[in-house]
């Protein structure tokens, strides 16, 4: 079967290439007074540096798996790997997805068990006049506003948990970067990309 090239390596290496110069770089990954106003948004250091460096990451279009991958496998299996590549990526991705919603809802629901104990129309701080006006546990409307509350402070937790998860998963997963050795990629090393 006859491949063609869809780019030429100087367009491919524009257009996916980790830019060289300054100029590129500073359009890239040079926050803007907006971008650093979300960055500052967030709570926590970790947080903020996390979401900074997944927004300067959105900035360019390559993926460096895609390049690792195209560089590993010979022209003729490129196909197939990026077809086997693509598939345990969705499949993957479906798994985690379930697993973490599976454990948001389950997380939820025993963080509001678990505050819930604490709201009786007995607490002490239903004494005060202020918070009796919108959450009164005697009303059915105050009850209401309660609850909400209370879901959403579990949903936060149930989140933070997640995330943790996420995390410890992570790191776990970070010593595969050993075993990973970088492939050269000499004079005649071929980047193309193929279409059939």
């Amino acid at each position: 079967m006859a491949r063609r090239q869809l780019l030429s390596d100087e367009e491919r290496r524009l257009l996916l290439g980790v830019p060289r110069d300054p100029d590129a770089l500073a359009r890239h990954y040079t926050f803007t007074r907006s971008d650093q106003d979300l960055v500052a948004g967030r709570r926590g250091a970790t947080n903020r540096l996390g979401f900074a460096v997944q927004l300067a990451l959105l900035r360019h279009p390559a993926w460096p798996w895609h390049r690792w991958m195209s560089r590993s496998l010979s022209p003729e299996q490129r196909a197939e790997g990026a077809g086997l590549y693509s598939l345990s990526r969705n499949i993957g991705s479906s798994v985690g997805i379930s697993v973490v919603s599976s454990l948001l809802t389950t997380n939820t629901q025993v963080n509001h068990a678990d505050i819930a104990q604490h709201v009786t129309a007995f607490n002490r701080m239903f004494e005060n006049p202020m918070i009796i006006r919108f959450w009164n546990p005697v009303t059915a409307v105050g009850r209401a506003a309660l609850d909400a509350v209370v879901t959403q402070q579990a949903q936060v937790i149930a989140y933070i948990d997640d995330y943790k998860l996420l995390m410890i998963a992570t790191v776990a997963v970070l010593p595969l970067l050993i075993v990973f050795k970088k492939t050269s990629s000499g004079p005649g090393a071929d980047h193309s990309v193929a279409v059939e």
